[in-house]
C-alpha cells in the first residue's frame, strides 16, 4: 500500500477544522452589519445631543446664532464626544476582523501540522517496510544460493568417496580425494571444500567429537558425503 500524499492526508483531515473556520467566516461577515449598527445608534446619540445643545441655548438665551443653531457648542460636542467615539468604534471593528482571521490562519496551522506529522510517520513507515522487505529478500536469495552451492558440492561427488579420483582433471595431476578437494577449494571457490582439506583424509573419512566440534564443520562435511568414524 503507497503512502497517502500531503495534499491527499489534509483533504481527509479538513472535515475536522473547516467548521472552525467557517464559523469564523460568519462573525466575519457580521462585522460590517456590526458597525452599521453601532455608528447608527452614535448617530441618535450626537442627534439627540444637539437637541439638547439647543434646548439648553434656548434657556439660557444665549450663544444663539443663524437660525437659533450654537454651532460653537455643536463642533465641541463633534469634537469631543461624537468623532473620538466613531473612531472607536471603526478602530474595534477592524481589530475584531483582525483578530478573526489570525484565529483563521491558525486553525490551518493546526491542521497543516497534523498533517505533516501523519505524512512523515507514514512515510517513515514506508520506508522500514521497504527496508525490511529488502532485507528479506536479500536473504533468501543469499539462503537459495547456498543451497544451490550445497546441491552443486554433491552432484560433483560420487556416493563413493573413494570413486572422487574418476573426476579429477587429469592436467592437475592429482587423483586422489584431497588432490580433488583442493581442486574444489582452489579453483572453484568451494568452502565445503576447503574444511574438508583439514579433516578428511583419501579414504573420505574423519574423526571429530560431535560435542565439541563446530555444526557447521559437520553440515559442510556432511555435505560431501564424508564419513565421520568418531566412537565414544
Amino acid at each position: 500500500m503507497q503512502p497517502r500524499t500531503l495534499d491527499q492526508i489534509i483533504g481527509e483531515i479538513n472535515s475536522t477544522y473547516q467548521p472552525q473556520v467557517d464559523s469564523l467566516r460568519k462573525q466575519q461577515t457580521m462585522v460590517p452589519d456590526e458597525l452599521k449598527a453601532n455608528e447608527a445608534a452614535l448617530d441618535a446619540k450626537k442627534d439627540q445631543g444637539f437637541s439638547d445643545i439647543m434646548s439648553a441655548a434656548r434657556r439660557r438665551g444665549t450663544g444663539v446664532a443663524f437660525g437659533g443653531i450654537p454651532l460653537a457648542d455643536q463642533s465641541k460636542y463633534l469634537a469631543t464626544d461624537y468623532m473620538p467615539a466613531l473612531a472607536n468604534l471603526r478602530t474595534a471593528a477592524t481589530q475584531k476582523a483582525t483578530s478573526l482571521e489570525d484565529a483563521i490562519n491558525q486553525i490551518y496551522e493546526r491542521r497543516n501540522t497534523m498533517g505533516q506529522q501523519i505524512y512523515q510517520g507514514e512515510q517513515s513507515l514506508a520506508e522500514n517496510r521497504r527496508q525490511f522487505d529488502a532485507n528479506l529478500a536479500f536473504q533468501r536469495e543469499q539462503q537459495a544460493a547456498q543451497e544451490r552451492q550445497a546441491a552443486a558440492a554433491k552432484a560433483s561427488f560420487s556416493p563413493s568417496l573413494g570413486q572422487a579420483q574418476q573426476q579429477v582433471p587429469q592436467y592437475l595431476g592429482n587423483n586422489d580425494l584431497r588432490g580433488h578437494l583442493a581442486y574444489l577449494a582452489q579453483k572453484e571457490g568451494n568452502q565445503n571444500a576447503a574444511i574438508a582439506l583439514k579433516y578428511v583424509g583419501n579414504d573420505g573419512r574423519y574423526y571429530l567429537d560431535p560435542y565439541t566440534t563446530n555444526p557447521s564443520i559437520f553440515k559442510a562435511l556432511d555435505a560431501l558425503g564424508a564419513v565421520n568414524t568418531w566412537k565414544r
